[in-house]
């Protein structure tokens, strides 16, 4: 009795979480701001981004908020990252390409990087984005109408996830499951608690003065999940996080192939458990049990069609939630499950081994 308490936990959880998400989360919205007099710096952290830092700067240059400099720190690039953004400053003068510095003893690199754009930038508000978001003409103006509007210290997106092969909506697909159906988004505005937070490292907005008391990155220098770290900071100075949906304003391609996705989220994954192997692998038995054991014994009790049938139900309420192909969500739900196991582990060995690398560094 106790194991089938115990298997059915996490999917009840998550079923009610997704529905919560389903009715009460906000996707960003188009509006229009009266007063344009705020400088808002745009600051995007590039590292070999040649391939999308140009696509990234013509979206922002065709922003209806035109009141912006757009700060791009080139972060020892191997590519033509600077050079690119050399030639959209050669047209436009809001563009502005620096060469960052060599990474300092106890930092790591993205947040090094977002640390010396936040040191050059002039504006009122700091929005942090990264190369491979893209936007729609009133994303940075609605993002602004939003944060003044809620009276929010830091505005943070998640956006909608572009995934073209198999190998990425399976991955990329795993990551919208556990936003959607582990984090209830409205409370981490309205909830005090600081374990209630988010942070969106693709695209947060700041206002300046909260980035500069808060200690911004400064304050995770060396945590490789510098984003939820940040959220969880943030929330415990009583500062108020607002995250809303991308929709139909901000999207990311975040991974090209499989091997990238599974690499990228190898990085993450141990880390994003507070570095406790206790909570990790508690989390992966809770996994593993909880989705695996009703497809092995569905033909032994119907309890576990009924858990079956709840996994179904939150898998059509995050798909539609995030855009994603519902009858590939369905199918495809055990291999997703058992490639988060295999991303787990591989991230706790390399973890271990100080083997965990980013665009060629180590973390």
């Amino acid at each position: 009795m106790t194991l089938l308490l115990i298997t059915a936990a996490l999917p009840v959880y998550n079923l009610i979480v997704s529905v919560y998400n389903l009715f009460t989360s906000q996707k960003l919205k188009e509006a229009n701001i009266g007063n344009r007099n705020s400088l808002v710096s745009i600051l995007i952290p590039a590292r070999n981004e040649e391939s999308n830092i140009g696509k990234i700067i013509k979206c922002l240059l065709a922003q209806s908020y035109e009141n912006t400099e757009i700060i791009i720190l080139d972060d020892m690039s191997n590519d033509n990252t600077y050079s690119v953004c050399r030639k959209f400053s050669e047209t436009d003068t809001r563009v502005r390409p620096v060469k960052g510095k060599e990474l300092p003893s106890g930092w790591l690199g993205k947040n090094w990087a977002c640390c010396q754009l936040s040191e050059i930038a002039k504006g009122d508000y700091f929005l942090f984005i990264d190369a491979d978001v893209r936007l729609e003409r009133n994303a940075v103006e609605s993002s602004l109408y939003e944060m003044i509007k809620s009276k929010s210290d830091v505005l943070t997106v998640y956006p909608l996830q572009k995934m073209i092969t198999a190998g990425e909506k399976i991955c990329v697909g795993a990551l919208n499951w556990i936003v959607y159906s582990f984090l209830p988004i409205a409370k981490v505005y309205k909830s005090k608690s600081k374990y209630i937070t988010a942070g969106v490292g693709q695209y947060m907005l700041w206002k300046k003065d909260v980035y500069i008391n808060s200690g911004g990155h400064h304050s995770v220098k060396d945590k490789i999940v510098e984003d939820i770290e940040l959220g969880k900071y943030l929330k415990g100075k009583g500062y108020r996080i607002n995250l809303l949906r991308g929709g139909e304003l901000i999207s990311c391609r975040m991974y090209g192939s499989f091997r990238e996705a599974v690499n990228g989220f190898t990085k993450n994954a141990y880390p994003s458990t507070n570095d406790s192997s206790v909570l990790f692998f508690a989390s992966l038995i809770v996994l593993s049990v909880s989705y695996l054991l009703p497809l092995i014994f569905i033909k032994h009790s119907i309890f576990y069609l009924f858990l079956l049938i709840l996994i179904l139900m939150q898998r059509l309420t995050v798909s539609y939630m995030s855009g994603g192909n519902a009858l590939f969500e369905i199918i495809m739900y055990p291999v997703q499950i058992i490639v988060m196991l295999y991303i787990g582990i591989r991230s706790y060995v390399n973890f271990k081994n100080k083997n965990l690398q980013w665009k060629e560094r180590n973390l």
